[in-house]
């Protein structure tokens, strides 16, 4: 029974590429995403595979009836658990709420900034959507954070305020959102000073990573237990694949940004709008994102101690979905378009393969086998 849902998954990322915009498409998607998000049922431990993620969350949530949960979260995330089980609402009731809030916020931000949002959903589907029903904390956070990006990207009164507001926000639910602070170089420097200052302070940064210097600085902004324990961790072998994998991913939005700014001039305006100041839109959103993506890699020191901190990447990814079908939809009379193709979806198939496929029992098996619907 359990196979409708592989079904299902496929046929919709398939089918993302033709019904761009067809509402109906919109409707089915979303129905999909809350119905794996709110009905997973793994906690329940009625298969032969374990994610502990789930138990985790489902002990917490248990622990939360009557009183805060004494689980190491953060405060914000322990309230909301706290005031659901005041409302009476089972696990599943919580994680349909969370789910629609979530991905509300995600939709509307890739419709904002998109005119294809159901082809940037089916990429979405690819990489990171399996996570973020895992990781109900990252992804509650993530969500908050993606919308909150318009506040940077729009240059509108209080808009700054509104944006670190958001981010506060975000990190009374998962406190790594704090990173996204540094985002506001965004709104104050160039593409081209960013780039200077990262990658001539990478190094240095990356070395630090080897001495008390980070796990120093976090004493000095959150007394949180499970920071310093990814702080006193040390990747091995796999620091390099991690890297590997950053590097490829704004190796790819590098590529495909460039290419969007020079299409969208290039082109006649009917592409993208007759009005002059959407194209001008468009330009700021492309210049905004490559800003974000180059300050993203300064998490690199972070992996040194925990690959965990990909997420913190890995979050802004369905924002750069976006521009990797801008990439291939205003090139799609040229060769080009099919060299895009080419490269966006080998580099999403490295990234399903490496954190999904590698561990098919942990992160897919847990995602599509154990449902309400599916196994009661």
């Amino acid at each position: 029974m359990f196979l409708i849902s592989y079904f299902i998954y496929i046929a919709l990322i398939l089918c993302g590429a033709v019904a761009k915009k067809s509402k109906l498409y919109s409707v089915i998607i979303f129905a999909f995403l809350l119905t794996l998000f709110g009905l997973n049922n793994h906690h329940l431990g009625y298969s032969n595979y374990f994610n502990m993620d789930f138990s985790n969350f489902y002990t917490a949530y248990l622990s939360s009836d009557g009183a805060l949960s004494s689980r190491n979260m953060e405060t914000g995330f322990r309230y909301i658990m706290y005031l659901s089980n005041s409302l009476g609402l089972s696990i599943n009731s919580f994680r349909l709420v969370i789910g629609f809030f979530g991905f509300t916020l995600i939709i509307n931000t890739i419709k904002r900034y998109s005119n294809y949002p159901n082809y940037v959903l089916s990429l979405y589907l690819i990489y990171p959507f399996i996570n973020d029903v895992i990781q109900i904390r990252s992804f509650l956070a993530a969500s908050i954070v993606i919308f909150s990006i318009r506040y940077l990207i729009e240059n509108k009164k209080w808009n700054l305020f509104k944006y670190v507001l958001s981010i506060f926000i975000a990190s009374s639910i998962h406190i790594s959102s704090l990173f996204y602070l540094v985002l506001i170089l965004v709104r104050f420097l160039k593409s081209k000073n960013i780039f200077v200052i990262v990658f001539t302070a990478f190094p240095t940064l990356v070395i630090l990573a080897y001495t008390s210097f980070y796990p120093f600085l976090a004493s000095k902004i959150t007394n949180n237990e499970k920071v310093f324990l990814y702080l006193s961790r040390r990747t091995t072998w796999g620091l390099l694949l991690v890297f590997g994998i950053l590097f490829m991913l704004y190796l790819v939005h590098y590529i495909l940004n460039k290419e969007c700014k020079r299409s969208l001039w290039n082109k006649d305006n009917s592409i993208i709008n007759k009005v002059a100041k959407v194209k001008l839109d468009k330009i700021e959103f492309y210049d905004s994102m490559l800003k974000i993506n180059t300050i993203l890699l300064l998490i690199a020191p972070l992996l040194v101690y925990d690959f965990n901190f990909i997420r913190l990447y890995r979050n802004i990814l369905p924002l750069n979905y976006i521009i990797y079908i801008d990439a291939i939809i205003l090139n799609k009379a040229s060769k080009h378009a099919y060299m895009y193709l080419t490269l966006i979806y080998v580099s999403l198939s490295i990234l399903f393969m490496v954190f999904y496929g590698l561990h098919a029992s942990e992160q897919i098996f847990p995602v599509f086998n154990d449902n309400i619907l599916l196994r009661p």
